[in-house]
């Protein structure tokens, strides 16, 4: 019979912080990185705003496409 499997944070989005340790002892590498994990909720609401870390990460991926430096300004509907 197959071994049952914590499914607790399957199927979220979760964010790696690189300051928490791994559990080095477990069996199977999702259990490993669990303890290094957050939630995006969690990290939206205590590590940078999620319109700070999408504006960041189009400059990166539009700079790295286009060659040049490239700034991203995130204008709100009704602005």
């Amino acid at each position: 019979m197959a071994k049952k499997q914590d499914n607790e944070l399957r199927g979220g989005n979760y964010f790696r912080m690189p300051d928490r340790e791994e559990d080095k002892n477990a069996e199977t590498y999702w259990d490993r990185i669990k303890p290094t994990l957050i939630t995006a909720e969690e990290y939206f609401n205590t590590v940078e705003p999620q319109e700070e870390w999408y504006r960041r990460h189009e400059e990166k991926a539009l700079s790295e496409f286009y060659g040049v430096p490239i700034t991203v300004e995130l204008v709100k509907d009704g602005a």
